[in-house]
């Protein structure tokens, strides 16, 4: 058995994990867009066009992230839960999570996806819909057990 604390720094990382193909499409998207309004403007000079190529890139890259950040770190503000020192137990028919706000057992067959990082276990029940495990507060015996078990998953 082991308790842990989900950090809002924590949270920000594994979501990260969870959304950087959608983070990536937006900065393609931000690209293209800017780049098709570049070319179509024959009146610039090569160095302006470095310029610009630059200004887009720093767009594309920091303002899908930053909108992206804020919106998680409210959502984690705002979820009480998450903040919660929370009991996670292993048992050979799943997994159960228990705080102050109550509890929830998740069957091993219920676990539909499964992504480890070197940080976490991210354990999908759903398509959008995922459990954050931080290894840093495995004891090794849960780790072992959890890797077991998921190594048995499909």
């Amino acid at each position: 058995m082991t308790t842990f604390t989900l950090s809002e720094n924590d949270y920000i990382k594994a979501c990260f994990r969870l959304a950087r193909t959608s983070l990536i499409i937006r900065f393609l998207i931000i690209i293209l867009i800017f780049g098709v309004l570049i070319l179509s403007d024959n009146t610039m000079s090569p160095m302006d066009y470095i310029g610009s190529v630059a200004v887009i890139l720093a767009i594309a890259t920091f303002l899908p992230y930053i909108f992206w950040k804020n919106r998680v770190k409210k959502l984690y503000q705002d979820e009480v839960a998450l903040q919660l020192p929370t009991t996670f137990q292993i048992t050979q028919e799943g997994y159960t999570l228990e705080n102050d706000r109550g509890s929830s057992k998740t069957y091993w067959s219920d676990i539909k996806n499964k992504v480890e990082t070197p940080d976490f276990y991210l354990l999908f029940t759903s398509k959008k819909f995922a459990r954050i495990i931080p290894k840093k507060d495995l004891t090794i015996e849960d780790e072992l057990s959890l890797t077991d078990h998921l190594s048995r998953l499909g």
